[in-house]
């Protein structure tokens, strides 16, 4: 009803699939909406806000999850047939056939006009060159099933991205490196060639970079296909068949906290430790579990959701004093790279950090094993990386984390200021509406988890990608829960739980796009309240 719809309504489009925000209505029959930084023009009668309408097109379409697929298939095969109509009406359905495959997440698409430079392709063309969503486009060349047509390649959303904890982009000079190993120096460093071995030197080399960076011997470093198998492999190849029990809070990843869960369902004995108000371990609570039993004790560096920078060295120290045969082991994926982390001087026995979280490629990370410390492979086959992770080494990926690590741990003083002024600049833009900070105090410079009474989380987070913006929650990663484990471990009020957004920052981040974060965050916060008719 377009007597009640206004600019800045979230609705649902039956047509392209996704949500999309109302940024102008045009007249009773157009309008114009937005998704991310990308317009397109709708019929009015294609919007929708009533559960039953989405239930109804959900049932149709598969679901508004899958918009890109379902646009995909809807657009003809990635084409558009334009042979035979008006100008005027073949750049009206164009327009619209663009603006859908944008949104779809499309790259290239075919125009179809005919042969020949009639009105038809030239409207087309001189259309094209100023559409706001066209990168290029080219003739389709004769005899390569493409004759007749225009072959358009279109620009991509940009957004601002603040979700770094989730993952990060690769860097320019990692992408290089990665791409010379994928190409150029491709060999197998099990080989027993010439070009084999340098590539395996390679792969030595950068072990070694990595281990003189975060303070270890080489031989302590183990490379493995990310912090999730770094984590598992820690703590399943730890414990092995022993009877005992392990020590835990409920704030860790569950990468962790899982992987101590399987070993709960083999009989051993787990104990939760306190996780405090902010996020941090309770110390005291911690080191009371531990007894004459405890196999494994388990304390994660950075907490991935509040930011809570945990005390490792102490830890370890109280733990080992109470038992010194307990393994003690920390998930770093959160620290190496956003604080200084030097794995030696920390104590522990076991240690965990991935590459994806600090602008390396995904499927990249490592395991430290302090010398003496015995853990059982959690693969086995050929036998590299000394007999402890079987499997052809990711030459590429090994030889980029190296580098990747390098340029993260170099960048940690400047990211810290530069990121005490974004947090700064968000703390005051969110005080007004009444915000609650999970972790201020012994907190990652990096992130910046904020919770919002009576509003939820994900709509917010919604709303700010139909702003350009993305951001992450505090929800769990594979629960179906409405809040997530960490929070609840920390005992956030009820009327915070939903709510709460994590921020988190990358050296691609600027003043102005923080800026442009605060003024949506206000702007969408108060528009979501007032819509709730929540104060």
């Amino acid at each position: 009803n377009l007597d009640t719809l206004k600019v800045g309504d979230v609705v649902f489009s039956k047509k392209l699939g996704v949500q999309v925000k109302v940024a102008e209505i045009k007249n009773k029959d157009k309008v114009i909406v937005k998704a991310g930084s990308i317009s397109a023009t709708v019929a009015a009668a294609d919007l929708f806000v009533s559960k039953v309408e989405k239930q109804r097109t959900e049932r149709k379409y598969g679901g508004a999850s899958k918009a890109k697929t379902q646009v995909a298939a809807r657009s003809l095969s990635n084409e558009i047939n334009l042979l035979g109509q008006r100008v005027d009406e073949a750049i009206a359905n164009l327009d619209e056939f663009i603006d859908a495959a944008v949104l779809s997440g499309l790259s290239q698409v075919w125009v179809i006009h005919g042969m020949g430079t009639g009105r038809l392709r030239a409207g087309i063309h001189q259309h094209l060159k100023s559409h706001p969503n066209v990168a290029e486009f080219r003739l389709g060349k004769y005899g390569e099933g493409e004759s007749g047509v225009t072959v358009v390649t279109l620009k991509q959303a940009m957004y601002y991205y603040f979700d770094n904890c989730a993952t990060t982009r690769v860097d320019d000079e990692v992408l290089q490196i990665l791409n010379k190993y994928h190409v150029e120096a491709f060999y197998n460093p099990s080989a027993l060639t010439n070009v084999s071995m340098m590539v395996k030197n390679d792969v030595e080399n950068a072990r070694q970079r990595i281990a003189k960076l975060l303070g270890v011997f080489p031989r302590e470093l183990y490379f493995t296909s990310g912090g999730t198998e770094a984590d598992n492999t820690a703590i399943l190849g730890a414990v092995k068949n022993k009877k005992g029990n392990v020590v835990v809070t409920a704030s860790e990843h569950s990468a962790v906290y899982n992987a101590v869960m399987q070993l709960k369902n083999r009989g051993v004995e787990v104990k939760i430790a306190k996780t405090t108000s902010d996020g941090h371990i309770d110390v005291d609570d911690f080191v009371s579990c531990v007894d004459s039993n405890t196999l494994l004790a388990c304390f994660m560096h950075v907490n991935n959701e509040t930011g809570a920078v945990n005390d490792v060295k102490l830890l370890n120290s109280l733990v080992k004093a109470k038992n010194n045969q307990t393994i003690t082991f920390s998930d770093g994926v959160q620290a190496v790279g956003k604080i200084p982390v030097n794995i030696k001087s920390l104590g522990v026995d076991l240690y965990t950090f991935s590459g994806h979280k600090i602008h390396c490629s995904k499927g990249t990370g490592c395991l430290y094993v302090k010398n003496g410390v015995n853990v059982n492979p959690l693969i086995v086959g050929g036998g590299q990386e000394n007999g402890f992770r079987s499997g052809t080494e990711y030459v590429a990926g090994c030889v980029a984390l190296a580098t990747a690590v390098q340029n993260a741990v170099q960048n940690v003083p400047s990211n810290t200021k530069a990121f005490a002024a974004y947090k700064q600049m968000l703390t005051n833009a969110v005080a007004p509406l009444g915000a609650k900070l999970n972790c201020s105090t012994d907190v990652s410079p990096a992130i910046f988890s904020v919770a919002f009474s009576g509003i939820k989380g994900e709509v917010l987070l919604r709303m700010l990608e139909m702003d350009g913006i993305l951001v992450g929650t505090g929800s769990a990663c594979s629960s179906k829960s409405k809040v997530s484990r960490v929070m609840g471990a920390i005992g956030l009020e009820n009327q915070y739980a939903e709510g709460v957004l994590r921020i988190s920052f990358s050296k691609y981040n600027t003043t102005e796009q923080v800026q442009a974060l605060c003024n949506a965050l206000v702007k969408n916060v108060n528009s979501l309240r007032k819509t709730m008719g929540v104060k």
